[in-house]
């Protein structure tokens, strides 16, 4: 995990993510469900050493809030999706996702493709 050019944490993989190690993070943050305010909390004890209303106040206090990755297995569930003959009961991510790439809109078919 990066913050702008710097190495925050290395996780073994990313089963790692869901529940990284405590010690992985010098901080770590959580929105609390009944007031709705992040609570940043030391991440090898969970002290909480500042509480704030959103990401701006979260940079203000110096704290630099990493975005968890998207991980298509972790997103979609496996029951989320019928089984058909591509996944006979055991759905694969890959039968859920479809790519789209998208060029500089000159590769393409239309009066402007090379």
């Amino acid at each position: 995990c990066e913050a702008g050019e710097r190495v925050i944490a290395v996780l073994a993989g990313v089963e790692s993510l869901r529940t990284p190690p405590a010690a992985a993070f010098p901080y770590f943050y959580r929105r609390d469900p009944s007031d709705k305010r992040f609570r940043v909390r030391r991440g090898d004890d969970g002290t909480v050493v500042e509480s704030v209303g959103g990401f701006a106040a979260m940079h203000a206090a110096g704290f630099v809030p990493i975005p968890m990755p998207l991980v298509p297995e972790h997103v979609l569930a496996t029951g989320s999706c019928p089984a058909d003959e591509s996944n006979a009961g055991s759905p694969r991510v890959e039968s859920r996702w479809d790519l789209l790439v998208v060029g500089d809109g000159n590769d393409g078919p239309g009066p402007n493709a090379n």
